[in-house]
């Protein structure tokens, strides 16, 4: 995997603060213009991701995107993650509540044009979110824009669900507010369909 360049600055009364990537230290010092510059209290989560083939990943994910990073050991990972998550809640969390991202879980889905999917206008790309304390999944439409438009099923509305392949389903009860139904995602392979299916059962 080819390095890259990271800088995380501070919150000024001109700029708010942001990580921004470079192709090199040396590009960073001859004062090229950033690959990419992300305001961080802009953005919609900062998680770790564990569903991927690189142990140790942040993904950032933007209101338009995801962008991950890699990095070679826990230490590494945790001297970025943890400024990272301080800066993104510094307006959203209590002083001495946890740090930890609103939602732990966030996936990348397709919904796709069948039962509940096609009856409720629900498809195409959206964020799947799980919020593992109040244990409720929420479906946000991407891109995301205000007003949000989403769908919220605590997990006790599931009636059951599974994995096949790269598709992860979910069968909803009448109490869910899509009514009784089927929803069907799809995810960039199977092993984060697994992990969608195993967060879910926690």
């Amino acid at each position: 995997m080819k390095k890259k360049f990271f800088i995380l600055t501070a919150d000024s009364e001109s700029n708010p603060a942001r990580l921004e990537y470079f192709d090199s230290e040396k590009k960073y010092k001859n004062g090229q213009t950033a690959k990419r510059s992300i305001v961080i209290k802009s953005c919609f989560s900062i998680n770790r991701k564990t569903d991927c083939k690189h142990k140790f990943v942040v993904a950032v994910y933007t209101n338009e995107d995801c962008f991950p990073i890699a990095f070679e050991s826990e230490e590494e990972l945790l001297k970025w993650f943890i400024p990272l998550l301080e800066i993104h809640l510094a307006d959203k969390i209590s002083e001495g509540e946890e740090l930890k991202p609103i939602y732990e879980h966030v996936w990348q889905v397709t919904v796709q044009r069948k039962d509940l999917g096609s009856r409720k206008n629900i498809l195409g790309p959206y964020r799947l979110c799980l919020n593992t304390t109040t244990r409720v999944l929420t479906l946000f439409k991407m891109p995301l824009s205000l007003p949000l438009e989403l769908w919220e099923f605590p997990v006790m509305t599931i009636r059951r669900c599974g994995q096949t392949n790269h598709q992860f389903f979910m069968e909803m009860g009448r109490g869910a507010i899509t009514g009784a139904g089927e929803l069907i995602m799809e995810l960039e392979e199977a092993a984060v369909a697994q992990n969608v299916h195993g967060a879910v059962l926690e």
